[in-house]
């Protein structure tokens, strides 16, 4: 019976010195993964036509973050990460009228986000497992054209979304890691106003990243 309580004495010290070093450390790495855009697009012609219709297209995105880890108290862990991602994502909607024949193109294009998050989880072992929510500023780049007038008009936009997700880290020894986040991010309309027409876009983004730890 000793012997038994020894060894399980033993076990938890050793879990609660793994939790230990898998937080209370700043860290920092990089990450590569799969961007999806989800876009709504809603136009308010001046000839009298509304629509509304979905855009999209997914992309290669990489980027760079870095961040503090906390144990309150095994198991239980918060911490708080800023970082910027590279999407290079262009979506891309056509309409063709007739008559009159009138070809109508819409490019979203967004290449760059900033990223600051609070993360809350729990630790198993050499196993982190986390959800967060956050904050997000991103560039846009919106264009319009018509042809054959061969009309465009484009606006470079930048706006703060609204972010939240999920991940995992597993911890390789005590100064390597790797996992897998995924991220959804929630934006305000984009508008693009001319004499054609009004134009609305709702956009949404969500990346799915395999991310490389470096703990300090």
């Amino acid at each position: 019976m000793l012997k038994n309580k020894i060894i399980k004495a033993c076990i938890i010290t050793l879990s609660v010195h793994s939790s230990i070093c898998a937080t209370d450390k700043l860290y920092a790495g990089i990450s590569i993964g799969q961007t999806s855009s989800h876009i709504n697009l809603d136009r308010d012609l001046t000839i009298g036509s509304k629509d509304s219709s979905n855009m999209g297209k997914d992309a290669f995105n990489s980027g760079i973050f870095m961040g503090y880890n906390y144990l309150i108290e095994p198991p239980l862990f918060i911490g708080i990460e800023v970082g910027a991602q590279n999407h290079n994502i262009e979506s891309i909607r056509e309409e063709n009228t007739f008559p009159p024949y009138v070809h109508y193109e819409t490019r979203v294009r967004t290449n760059n986000s900033l990223i600051g998050s609070l993360k809350m989880g729990i630790v198993v072992k050499d196993l982190m497992i986390y959800g967060k929510g956050g904050i997000v500023r991103t560039n846009w780049n919106v264009n319009f054209s018509e042809k054959p007038k061969e009309y465009s008009k484009s606006d470079k936009i930048t706006k703060d979304g609204l972010i939240f997700g999920f991940g995992i880290d597993y911890n390789l020894n005590p100064n390597w890691a790797i996992g897998v986040d995924y991220t959804v991010a929630n934006y305000p309309n984009l508008k693009l106003t001319h004499d054609v027409g009004e134009f609305k876009m709702s956009p949404c983004l969500r990346t799915t990243t395999f991310r490389l730890t470096y703990l300090f």
